[in-house]
């Protein structure tokens, strides 16, 4: 399979240069598990066969002295001193015509000690070469390493395979889906599977998306010719290990904090095809919102959260309010229903073991933006971080509503200051507060500190989140568009 050697170049020419010497150290290939180890060592052994060498590969055995030489060895050596002849003489058997001998020993970390020393003896004597591999992240606890004995040989050689980048991560994909794969795809895969092959293949092969990336062209876009995923049906059973479903998830909540939507979009859509789409529904629902497709935002909600009586969505009270948020903005916002957004809010924030406060914020800024009036507590009393920012932003919007953008400048700022701190769950007001304070400083005639931000803002920047802003502002606008918004406004 292509990602066998798919970004090895630099790797492979190293270990080709070590082992085209005329006698070589030991040399060690290391790397994550997963990372192809095992793979590069039955290649490195394939080359050398080919260049007339004998090549031996040997596993581990377990923990017992010379365990690891049993293929090898016909009786079990008593002492160093017999293994070392015992072995020396079992090897020159194989390796007769005066052919060079190379030894492999896979997963040497897992070898016996005795039977390391006793290659060593040999490699030193220059009777063979050893090639090993072992894992460069065994962490902590592990115990000793037997093949720390080799730590300070002449000649010793190690090789990391490090993992996959981005642009390798696309040429297995292609190769796989028969076709160039869309760059957000490649860039969604890469961040679930960190760039591990196993990984990788573990998500793409043997999640069975090879046929949905083949068959998925237009998803990019008519003519593009690029590859990218389809939505999954809804009823996936889980696929990963537990491990493996959370670096998914993981990957799409900081795709979510850096604002990378099309990244977010990609990756809920595989989450979704491994059955774990219910962790990061909510992700994929605010990210449609936030890209102005608010009757997509309500498909996910209603497909994995369906609405209960009194509007609040069900699951776990440490996702349910920031649901409640998405869904009371697709109503409000998306639907023009600002009252029907507010008693969504109100009976999440009734529910037991929510945070009231948090979510009646929220609130308050839907019910603020949209120029529905409202009474909102002083920020500086808040409880956390988020229920000051909702505060500040409301307070902002009120203020600006009134013709007082002098007001709304110092609660624009205090909510910026709040908003660095809520990245893992609201990333989008930094971007929003930071539009309306370019507004509010125009409407102050600070005019040089207006063109400074915007200046900055505007630069687009990947991430900047202009997009977001713009989103925000249009739904807004939409709403503040209805007879019901208009007649408020102009009182």
């Amino acid at each position: 399979m292509p990602w066998k050697i798919v970004g090895r170049t630099e790797q492979w020419d190293r270990i080709r240069a070590v082992t085209a010497e005329r006698a070589f150290g030991p040399l060690v290939i290391g790397g994550a598990a997963g990372s192809g180890r095992s793979t590069a060592l039955t290649g490195v052994l394939r080359e050398l066969d080919g260049r007339r060498l004998t090549t031996v590969r040997l596993r581990p055995a377990g923990a017992a002295p010379f365990a690891l030489l049993r293929p090898v060895l016909t009786t079990a050596p008593a002492d160093h001193d017999a293994a070392v002849a015992a072995l020396a003489t079992a090897l020159a058997a194989r390796a007769r015509g005066g052919r060079g001998l190379v030894v492999g020993v896979d997963d040497a970390h897992l070898a016996d000690q005795a039977s390391l020393l006793a290659l060593r003896a040999l490699s030193r004597r220059g009777d063979l070469a050893l090639l090993l591999t072992r894992p460069s992240d065994r962490g902590p606890g592990r115990g000793p390493d037997p093949t720390d004995c080799l730590r300070y040989e002449p000649g010793m050689r190690v090789v990391q395979l490090a993992a996959l980048s981005e642009q390798d991560v696309a040429a297995v994909l292609a190769g796989l889906a028969g076709g160039p794969t869309h760059p957000t795809t490649a860039a969604a895969l890469h961040a679930a599977s960190g760039g591990n092959p196993r990984r990788l293949r573990e998500l793409v092969v043997d999640g069975g998306l090879v046929a949905c990336l083949g068959a998925a062209g237009e998803q990019a876009g008519p003519g593009t010719g690029t590859r990218r995923l389809c939505e999954p049906p809804g009823d996936r059973a889980a696929t990963l290990a537990d491990a493996d479903a959370d670096a998914l998830v993981a990957a799409a909540r900081l795709a979510w904090r850096e604002l990378a939507l099309d990244r977010v979009e990609e990756l809920c859509r595989l989450a979704g095809w491994h059955g774990v789409g219910d962790q990061v529904s909510t992700l994929a629902a605010t990210a449609a919102l936030l890209r102005g497709r608010p009757g997509e935002c309500a498909r996910v909600l209603d497909t994995v959260h369906p609405g209960r009586a009194g509007g609040a969505p069900p699951g776990p009270r440490a996702d349910a309010a920031q649901r409640a948020l998405t869904r009371a903005m697709c109503v409000g916002l998306g639907s023009h229903r600002v009252g029907d957004a507010a008693a969504i809010l109100d009976a999440e924030a009734a529910a037991p073991g929510v945070d009231t406060e948090l979510v009646e914020s929220y609130r308050d800024w839907l019910l603020a933006v949209t120029a529905r009036p409202v009474r909102v507590p002083d920020p500086t009393a808040a409880a956390n971080r988020e229920t000051a920012l909702f505060r500040h932003a409301a307070l902002a919007a009120l203020a600006t509503a009134a013709g007082h953008p002098a007001t709304a400048v110092a609660h624009l700022r205090r909510g910026l200051v709040a908003a660095a701190g809520c990245l893992d769950t609201v990333p989008w007001m930094t971007p929003l507060l930071t539009a309306c304070l370019i507004d509010a400083l125009l409407l102050s005639a600070r005019i040089s500190e207006a063109t400074e931000l915007a200046g900055e803002f505007h630069a687009g920047k990947p991430g900047c989140g202009w997009e977001v802003a713009v989103g925000i502002a249009a739904l807004v606008n939409g709403t503040l568009g209805t007879p019901a918004g208009r007649e408020v406004r102009a009182a």
